[in-house]
């Protein structure tokens, strides 16, 4: 599961082109559960330098319940190029 997927004020009945409506990004990461402290400092510094892009509107980290090794991030962009500007960016690619 993940993908990226468009939102619109107007919703279906006033479709808009992609790169100009708001899109939610889900990605769904796995790791051990054992490993969440370290990965805490990498995704918080991640979400420092996210909260610094064009376009970031909000994040959110979910842990699965039923499996502590599986977490679903939710981030919100204004825009699909906002977003891929940063999915492309340097300093992301580097944590």
């Amino acid at each position: 599961m993940g993908g990226i997927y468009a939102t619109s004020l107007g919703g279906f009945l006033n479709p808009q082109p992609l790169q100009s409506m708001a899109i939610k990004v889900l990605i769904l990461r796995h790791g051990g559960s054992e490993n969440f402290e370290d990965l805490k400092p990498l995704l918080q510094r991640l979400r420092a330098l996210a909260l610094a892009q064009p376009g970031y509107v909000s994040g959110e980290t979910y842990c699965n319940l039923e499996n502590p090794a599986e977490y679903l991030v939710i981030s919100t962009w204004g825009s699909l190029d906002q977003w891929t500007a940063w999915l492309n960016h340097e300093e992301r690619a580097s944590v």
